[in-house]
């Protein structure tokens, strides 16, 4: 009497489920070669984020309405990268010139279709750039996708925020978390 199923492909299937399992607690940090990099996904990303250090940020981010576990990302990030300056972009005109070591941060309220007006002034400089809820309208997705494609730096996906990171010794790369 012939099997409804074939018994061999299913026990294979469910041994190689059970196999795939045993690999997925090591998934997080391969493929990242950049000491740098590979440091802040594992100090900064991969932690569970708590307030530390200097919190202004993270209340000005938050009365921003940014949410809770993103403003926590971005402020433990700027603390780990330590850059002194802070800009947050609200519905303000485009930046004119860009200070070297500074924050820069694209708040979900403000636009950022015109990707020209953001990385023109970036140049040389040494920089990060955060853009804040990157998925919330197709546009922005685009522009953020157009700055990856278009500009020299290291660009992380973290879902709720990208960030990029502006720094010449870094080699271009795209990380999605």
């Amino acid at each position: 009497m012939p099997l409804p199923f074939n018994l061999k492909s299913r026990a294979l299937r469910g041994v190689l489920w059970f196999g795939s399992l045993g690999h997925i607690r090591h998934y997080r940090g391969h493929g990242i070669h950049s000491p740098f990099m590979y440091a802040l996904v594992r100090n900064v990303l991969m932690k569970r984020p708590r307030k530390r250090g200097d919190t202004t940020l993270y209340e000005s981010l938050r009365r921003q309405h940014v949410g809770h576990r993103t403003a926590l990302h971005i402020q433990n990030l700027h603390n780990y990268c330590k850059y002194p300056n802070v800009v947050i972009l609200d519905k303000t005109p485009p930046v004119e010139t860009i200070v070297p070591q500074t924050t820069y941060i694209v708040t979900g309220s403000a636009g950022i279709d015109d990707t020209q007006a953001i990385l023109a002034p970036i140049g040389e400089s040494e920089c990060m750039l955060y853009i804040v809820a990157p998925r919330r309208t197709r546009t922005r997705l685009r522009a953020c996708r157009e700055i990856i494609r278009r500009a020299d730096c290291v660009s992380v996906d973290k879902g709720g925020f990208m960030f990029f990171v502006f720094n010449r010794r870094l080699q271009k790369q795209h990380y999605k978390l």
